[in-house]
C-alpha cells in the first residue's frame, strides 16, 4: 500500500507499532518511510 499512494487508507486503518515500523524498514526499499507513518493514531 505504501507504493500505491494509499496514505489516507493507511492512516485510518493500520495501527503501526514501533516493532512493525522497524520490520518494514529492514527492507532497503523502505528504509526511509514517509513522515506520516508513526505509532501515533490519526485524529
Amino acid at each position: 500500500m505504501l507504493d500505491r499512494g494509499e496514505q489516507s487508507r493507511l492512516e485510518t486503518s493500520v495501527l503501526f507499532t514501533n516493532r512493525g515500523i522497524e520490520e518494514i524498514q529492514k527492507d532497503a526499499a523502505y528504509a526511509t518511510l514517509p513522515n506520516w507513518i508513526s505509532n501515533t493514531t490519526f485524529g
